[in-house]
C-alpha cells in the first residue's frame, strides 16, 4: 500500500511540474519582438541599433502599428518635446519589419532624439497638421528613447509639464505663505485674452481653452513653430482644457493658436 501511495505521490508532484513548467513557458515569451542589441519592451516596438555616438538615421527593427500611420523621430531639448526632426513613409496598420527612417542631417548624438507613432488621422497617407500620436491604453503617446530603446518618461510626454503645474497649484493651496507665479490667457472665439503679457523668468502661463472650439497653442512661425520648439501644445485639446507652460528664456514669444493662425499674442520674458 505505501508503494501505491508512493507512486501516486510521485505522479502528482511531476504533473504539477509539468503545469508549472508550461504557465512559466507561456509568462516568459510575450508577444515581442526583440533584438540582440536591444532590451525587450512590452508593446512590439524595438528600435534595431542603439547608437552612442553621431547617428544619421534610426532603424525599427519591429513596431505595431495599432492603427495605420508614420514612426516620427522628434527632438528632446532640456526635457521637453522639440520639434519633428524626419518621418517614415505610409504604414499599415499591424506588424512592421526594419522600418528605417533618415535624418535629414547627421545628430552629434542621438540622446536627445526619440521615436513616436502617429495616425494618418486625415487617412490620405501623408503625415499632416492633423496628424496625432498614437497612445497606450494609459492614454500615453507611444514613445522611445532613439539611444536606449527605453520608454520615454510621463513628465516629458505631458506637453508643458501639465502634471508638474498641477502639482505646484496644490501645493501653493496647501501652503498660504508660498508665491508661486503664474499668468492665464484665456482663449475665446475672439481670439487670446490677453494677448500680450509680460511675465518675469521661470514663470509659468496657463492657457485656457474658453472657446466653442478645439485649441493648439504654438510659438511662431506657421507652421513650423521654430521660434521656441518647445512652446507648443503639439495636439488638440476642447473645450475647458488647460495647457501650462513655463517661460525660463528671455526675450519676445509670438506665439498662435495653429488651428487659427489668425489669433495670436506675444509673451515677453525679462530677467
Amino acid at each position: 500500500m505505501k508503494k501505491i501511495i508512493w507512486g501516486i505521490s510521485i505522479g502528482l508532484l511531476i504533473v504539477v511540474a509539468v503545469i508549472i513548467s508550461q504557465s512559466s513557458d507561456r509568462t516568459a515569451s510575450p508577444n515581442v519582438s526583440t533584438s540582440s542589441n536591444t532590451p525587450a519592451v512590452t508593446d512590439n516596438f524595438v528600435i534595431a541599433s542603439l547608437p552612442k555616438g553621431s547617428v544619421s538615421e534610426v532603424k525599427i527593427s519591429s513596431v505595431t502599428m495599432p492603427e495605420a500611420g508614420f514612426v516620427v523621430v522628434r527632438e528632446v531639448d532640456d526635457k521637453r518635446l522639440g520639434q519633428i526632426v524626419e518621418i517614415s513613409g505610409y504604414l499599415e496598420a499591424g506588424m512592421q519589419e526594419n522600418v528605417v527612417v533618415t535624418l535629414g542631417r547627421e545628430y552629434a548624438s542621438a540622446d536627445k532624439l526619440i521615436v513616436m507613432l502617429y495616425g494618418d488621422t486625415s487617412n490620405d497617407q501623408v503625415m499632416n497638421d492633423l496628424d496625432r500620436p498614437l497612445r497606450t491604453e494609459n492614454n500615453l503617446p507611444i514613445a522611445r528613447y532613439v539611444s536606449s530603446g527605453k520608454v520615454v518618461p510621463t513628465d516629458i510626454l505631458a506637453n508643458g509639464f501639465q502634471a508638474e503645474a498641477i502639482a505646484m497649484m496644490e501645493m501653493g493651496q496647501s501652503m498660504p505663505g508660498m508665491v508661486m507665479p503664474m499668468e492665464t490667457i484665456r482663449y475665446t472665439n475672439e481670439g487670446y485674452v490677453p494677448a500680450n503679457i509680460t511675465v518675469k523668468a521661470g514663470t509659468m502661463v496657463m492657457f485656457v481653452n474658453e472657446s466653442d472650439q478645439d485649441m493648439w497653442v504654438a510659438s511662431n512661425g506657421h507652421p513650423a513653430h521654430t521660434d521656441l520648439p518647445t512652446f507648443d501644445q503639439f495636439e488638440f485639446s476642447p473645450k475647458g482644457s488647460q495647457y501650462f507652460y513655463t517661460f525660463d528664456q528671455v526675450g519676445s514669444w509670438k506665439y498662435h493658436d495653429h488651428i487659427a493662425p489668425v489669433y495670436g499674442g506675444v509673451v515677453t520674458v525679462t530677467e
